[in-house]
């Protein structure tokens, strides 16, 4: 990793004033160098600066370096280290197995291998910040892909509900349908059978008008046959011929009537 390291804030603390102004001027043209006398003024410096890199002197009065770095808050993210002589080294290893340190230096510290640490330091500090930065973007973008498919069940669900409510409705309307169609076919039926019943009665009127009719027709066609047998002059002849052919077509109809009912015709 290609680290510009000016841009980066290391924190030093140490009792003793001349360690201060020697790791300042050994590293202030490689990092922001922040330094402090006590564990306390370095919290006070925590509290004020956004620091990538803590490197504490583990002996010092009043809190230890150890001390000083489990005193920070844990929302801090940074990387912390410990400057310590091999005497310390008990009380260094626990600290780095409680995850409080991340790695230690021995005094006395040669400033390339320092900056080297620190560079590493960084780059660790930055790869880390950066992974919760894309955990932290990659929740936000679950959160909302989740809000997303929950507003989109919603719609989902809700055009669902309309479709059930249209199907319910068609279906009532089907339904409807279907019983005003029955009634109709009943009504149908009603009328078809009122009609076929007076039809019925008509041709029964017919058939019963139709018989009585042929015996008057009948004696009216014999006395018409009687006149035309009798002597009488031209003008009776026509009246009587006249009569004849009437008498006969009334006579044709009335067979022709008999006839129809009696075949069934309409």
């Amino acid at each position: 990793m290609d680290v510009r390291t000016d841009t980066y804030n290391i924190l030093y603390v140490d009792d003793e004033e001349h360690n201060l102004n020697s790791f300042r001027a050994a590293l202030r043209r490689n990092y922001n160098v922040y330094t402090a006398l006590s564990g306390e003024q370095g919290m006070e410096v925590l509290s004020k600066t956004d620091i990538h890199v803590i490197i504490t002197d583990q002996r010092m009065p009043n809190m230890t370096g150890v001390q000083f770095l489990q005193h920070i808050p844990g929302e801090q993210d940074n990387i912390r280290m410990i400057l310590t002589g091999f005497s310390d080294m008990e009380s260094i290893i626990d600290a780095i197995n409680t995850g409080k340190v991340y790695r230690y230096i021995t005094k006395p510290w040669d400033r390339e291998e320092l900056k080297i640490t620190i560079d590493n330091a960084i780059e660790t500090i930055m790869l880390r910040r950066s992974n919760k930065q894309l955990i932290s973007e990659l929740k936000a973008y679950n959160e909302l892909l989740e809000e997303k498919v929950r507003q989109r069940t919603l719609e989902l669900q809700r055009q669902a509900d309309e479709i059930q409510l249209q199907n319910e409705q068609i279906q009532s309307q089907a339904e409807e349908i279907q019983g005003i169609n029955e009634n109709l076919e009943l009504l149908v039926k009603e009328r078809t059978a009122k009609l076929e019943k007076k039809n019925q009665a008509a041709e029964e009127s017919a058939f019963i008008i139709a018989h009585e009719l042929r015996s008057p027709v009948a004696s009216i066609l014999g006395l018409i046959n009687l006149a035309a047998k009798c002597d009488l002059n031209e003008e009776a002849k026509t009246i009587v011929t006249h009569m004849e052919s009437s008498g006969d077509k009334l006579n044709t109809i009335v067979r022709n009537i008999t006839e129809a009912i009696e075949r069934g015709d309409k």
